[in-house]
Parts: C-alpha cells; sequence; structure tokens
C-alpha cells in the first residue's frame, strides 16, 4: 500500500464508503444456517453448504453437503427448524455492506450448537479453501482445537483471507481463554460493548489478545422464518466489525489484514465511526418517526393479528400485545427506494415546497396503507403502484410543469435494473400518468394512488399543505390574491371527491369544515375590500 492510499483511506468515513461504488465482497459465515428467504437476506446468499458429523469417536467424519442455490441466488432450502443465530449474523452484514455476498456453511447442526469441533474445523477449512475473502466466526471452539484452529488461520493468512472472530461470551474467568480462534493474531477478534448511541461504532482495546469491540446489545435482528427480534452478544457484534471490513475491501480490495486492524484502529481512536444518515431499515429504532411525518394507519401483527399504529413505510414496530417485532412494509425492493429519494434530495428545486421529497414518502406511505384494504391485489400489481407511487412526482426534477411523462420515462429507464419486465412497466407508467390534473382514474390502482396523492385533503395538516402549495406557485409565478386563492380552494374542495368511498366518508364532514373556514374567511375579505 502507498502512503497516498494510505492516507486517502484514512481520511474517509468507514461507514461513507457505502454511498459508492464498491466491488462485490464474498463473506463466508460459518454458523448454523440461514433463512435465506427472509426479505432482508432475498438474493444475498450465492452459496450453501452443510456439514454433518458422522459415526462416533475417533472414528467419526464429516460429510459436506452441497445445497442448491436457484436462479434468484436464494438458498432453495427454506427450513423452519434453522436457528436463527446465523440468520442474526448475516441481517447484520447485510445492512452494514450491501456489497456483501454471503456463503452459508452450516456447521452448529439443528439445535445450534455441535457436538465437537469437528464440523466448525472442516466448514473452516472449506471456507479458506473457496473464494470468500472474509470469514465471519461469531462462535467459540474448544480449547483441544487450538492447534487446528492456528494452523489453519495461519493458512487462511497466508491466502489472503480474514477471518473475524467473537470473544467468548460473559464475564472473565481466572485461567479460562477468551475464545478461539479470536486469541489468535491471525484473526480479527472482537468483543461486545454496548453503544446505544451508536451502534455503528468500533472501539479498539488495548489489552490483547481481544483487538476489538462493537455494539452488541439488543441488536435488532433478522429471525429465521420471517421477523426480528432484539439479541445480544459477542456474536452479534463480530458481525458489525465484518461489515465494515466488506466495505473497507468493496472499495479497496487488496488490502491485507494487518492494514485493515491498523484502519480500523485509527478510526476507532479517532472516533471517526459514525451513524450513517440513510441505511438499511434495520438500521432504525422500531418507534422512531420522521419529523414532519403526517403519514399514520394501522398495521396489523403478523404473529397475533394485533391491530396496532403505524407511520412510515420503511419504520420497524414493536407489537404492544406480543412484543413481535415486525416491518411495516416490503413491497418496495429497498435500494430503488434510496435511489429515487437520494436523486430527489439533491435535484428538486428548493422552490418546490409541496411536491419535494417529504410529499413523495407521503404519498408511498399512504399507497402502502390504502393498499392494505384490498386483499384482492396481485404481487405484481402491489409492486407497480407502490413504483408509481414512488416517481410519480420524479419529472419535477426536471420541469414544474407536465411532470409526469417526464416521470414515466424515468420509470422505463430506471426499472428494468430492479427486475421489472415490460409489461410492469408499462402498468407503472400508466399510473403515474393518472396523476395528471385533471384527474380521472378508471382503474382501482388509479383510484389508490390519485387519493394517496392528497390525501392531505380533510386531514389534520390540511392547512399546513394548502398553504405550502399556495406558496410554491407564487414562486412558480402563479400569483393570487387572498380572494381568487379562497375562491379557487373553495370551489375545488366543493368538487373533490374521494375515487375510495370509505375514504370519502371518513373525510366528508371535515372537508364541509374547511369549506365553511374558507367561506367565512371569503366574506370578511370582500367585507374589508
Amino acid at each position: 500500500m502507498t502512503m497516498q492510499l494510505l492516507t486517502d483511506i484514512l481520511q474517509e468515513s468507514i461507514p461513507d464508503l457505502r454511498n459508492g461504488r464498491l466491488h462485490p465482497v464474498k463473506v463466508a459465515i460459518i454458523d448454523c444456517g440461514i433463512d435465506a428467504t427472509h426479505e432482508v437476506l432475498r438474493h444475498k446468499v450465492i452459496e450453501a453448504r452443510e456439514y454433518v458429523e458422522l459415526g462416533e469417536g475417533d472414528t467419526s467424519f464429516v460429510l459436506e453437503n452441497q445445497l442448491s442455490c436457484n436462479a434468484n441466488n436464494d438458498s432453495s432450502i427454506q427450513d423452519p427448524d434453522t436457528p436463527s443465530h446465523g440468520t442474526a449474523v448475516a441481517s447484520i452484514i447485510s445492512r452494514i455492506a450491501p456489497n456483501a455476498r454471503l456463503l452459508d456453511y452450516r456447521t452448529l447442526g439443528r439445535q445450534g450448537a455441535s457436538s465437537s469441533n469437528k464440523t466448525v474445523l472442516a466448514g473452516l477449512e472449506a471456507a479458506i479453501d473457496g473464494d470468500a475473502k472474509i470469514i465471519n466466526i461469531s462462535l467459540v471452539c474448544d480449547s483441544n482445537s487450538r492447534q487446528e484452529l492456528e494452523r489453519l488461520c495461519e493458512l487462511a493468512y497466508q491466502k489472503h483471507k480474514i477471518i473475524i472472530a467473537s470473544k467468548r461470551n460473559g464475564a472473565l474467568q481466572k485461567g479460562k481463554n477468551l475464545g478461539f480462534p479470536a486469541e489468535l493474531a491471525t484473526c480479527i477478534s472482537v468483543d461486545n460493548f454496548n453503544y446505544n448511541n451508536n451502534p455503528f461504532r468500533i472501539e479498539h482495546i488495548d489489552e490483547q489478545p481481544i483487538e476489538f469491540a462493537a455494539h452488541g446489545e439488543n441488536v435488532l435482528v433478522a429471525q429465521s422464518g420471517g421477523g426480528y427480534s432484539r439479541i445480544s452478544g459477542t456474536s452479534f457484534a463480530t458481525p458489525t466489525v465484518t461489515g465494515f471490513v466488506a466495505l473497507l475491501l468493496g472499495r479497496y480490495p487488496d488490502l491485507e489484514l494487518f492494514e485493515i486492524k491498523s484502519i480500523l484502529k485509527y478510526h476507532s481512536m479517532n472516533g471517526t465511526f459514525r451513524r450513517p444518515e440513510i441505511v438499511n431499515p434495520l438500521e432504525v429504532s422500531e418507534h422512531r418517526v420522521p419529523k414532519g411525518s403526517n403519514t399514520s394507519f394501522k398495521v396489523m401483527c403478523p404473529k397475533c393479528r394485533h391491530l396496532t399504529q403505524g407511520n412510515d413505510v420503511f419504520y420497524y414496530i414493536k407489537c404492544p400485545t406480543c412484543n413481535h417485532i415486525f416491518a411495516l412494509f416490503s413491497d418496495m425492493d429497498r435500494k430503488l427506494f434510496q435511489v429515487v429519494i437520494r436523486v430527489l434530495s439533491s435535484n428538486v428545486p428548493q422552490d418546490c415546497l409541496y411536491h419535494n421529497v417529504q410529499h413523495t414518502r407521503e404519498v408511498v406511505s399512504n399507497t402502502y396503507a390504502f393498499m392494505q384494504r384490498h386483499s384482492e391485489l396481485s404481487a405484481k400489481q402491489r409492486k407497480c403502484l407502490m413504483a408509481a407511487a414512488l416517481l410519480h412526482d420524479y419529472g419535477y426534477v426536471e420541469s414544474y410543469t407536465e411532470n409526469e411523462p417526464i416521470a414515466a420515462k424515468y420509470a422505463s429507464d430506471l426499472l428494468p435494473q430492479f427486475g421489472f419486465d415490460t409489461q410492469e412497466i408499462k402498468l407503472v407508467q400508466s399510473l403515474i400518468l393518472a396523476t395528471a390534473m385533471p384527474v380521472a382514474p378508471k382503474t382501482l390502482l388509479e383510484k389508490i394512488l390519485c387519493d394517496a396523492d392528497v390525501s392531505h385533503i380533510g386531514a389534520e395538516q390540511h392547512w399546513e399543505k394548502a398553504n405550502l402549495l399556495r406558496k410554491e406557485q407564487e414562486k412558480h409565478g402563479l400569483l393570487l390574491t387572498n380572494k381568487e386563492w379562497l375562491k379557487s380552494e373553495i370551489g375545488f374542495l366543493s368538487r373533490h371527491r374521494f375515487y375510495q368511498k370509505w375514504l370519502e366518508t371518513e373525510r366528508r364532514d371535515r372537508k364541509k369544515q374547511m369549506v365553511e373556514k374558507l367561506s367565512n374567511m371569503l366574506k370578511k375579505e370582500e367585507s374589508c375590500n
């Protein structure tokens, strides 16, 4: 590594690397298995192997089974008995490092623990011989395996593989080791600290042999079979470090073990680890609502069927009845969401006070909420409807008027990258064009989207949104006197009808109250003149 390259690396915040172009990095997870069908792990597991010990005593041996993967790079096995430990580890790595490609090395058996270390050693050796660049070991082997672990970790070092291993859980006891292979210098070893204020922080530990500590308390993780839970331990601090190393290698693929340790130490000592502003939904606490969000709807817990309050589609909620943690939304590719939101945030003019990124987020949330009332919608329809909600105002990036055709054109350029076929893209485009004023939706999907686009009407935030729209129009040359504006608003509200009957019924009284309020304001305005 040149001095200039090292200087460049040390000046970058490691979490910020995820916003740039990264090489894919293969990460082998030595554990009890990964549920690759979980929503946050789909298309992330590219290989799966299982190691089973046969026989007894000195005559036993390990059988390796190659598990099939389907065309979409998801493990085809959905085993309800697979413990959640490996799935939890995989979800932490995946959320921090979107460039990570996961290799599932199942070595701990059905109950999450092996009767000996033979399966773990066999899986580790196979991972070292394979093409994984990083190996995550969120487990501890018996000390009688130390000699074999030393050999394997030295072999990994020679092959330029990075092993990241967890320290033993619990308080240190005199005469007891801290865990193997974590104690070995050929590994990056990780302890568990509680960094509630910054779950993406890494600390360097001066006392050897454990070198680093990461957040591992009450971590939100995916669990096998779907859903989420919170869990603690060194096993869940270790994949945080693995994720950051995958980011480093995604940008600088030739880094060696000693260089990575030095970079992690530098950043930990200088406090440059920080929480990224926009990351994967799993990095959001379950109750937090973004400022300025007025969207609110009921959502059903998938476990106990209890209805509770939801707010934003990319936030997680804990059911007050059964404490199950679940995602409010999973009908849109999160990368698609992040790409569009990033473009809108950077390119929509600041004088768009109403038609801005916050409006798009609210339309997406409301579309999702309205969609829940229509169980007859197919997965394809839901997918296209949500994409149209996300893209419907993209045209404001280029033009304030007639922006819908621009958004439809952008959809045809962007959506193929996210698996939309020609028929689906045409449906998204037709939905976007249906939001052009004056609207005249014909299909159910068009009615849902058009209602979501003006869902502030008759709601608590109606007055606030109406004033923002007026100020925006003034900035674009649509100047109206107070009297003209009041007449325009009264006429619009008097004519307006939501296309979903339940929503019209729900908002009718408040719309009437708003018309009365505006009419009284108009009378005062006219009397003054």
